[in-house]
């Protein structure tokens, strides 16, 4: 999954190619609409999947 932001409206609510923004950002796990977004000036950004971030924090000790 990797989250979408859009270029200039950060509190942007609403539906672009499918996939709802709240705030300006999104989620989305569709290669093809991905790339569409990022040939329109959308930041990409990868996000961490939730299980690998809470086991660094046991082993961290940061939970």
């Amino acid at each position: 999954m990797v989250g979408i932001y859009h270029p200039t409206d950060k509190a942007y609510n609403g539906v672009r190619a499918n996939v709802r923004f709240t705030n300006g950002v999104a989620e989305c796990d569709i290669p093809s609409v991905i790339a569409w977004f990022e040939k329109k000036g959308f930041k990409i950004e990868e996000e961490k999947p939730k299980a690998a971030a809470r086991s660094k924090a046991k082993e961290t000790g940061s939970e």
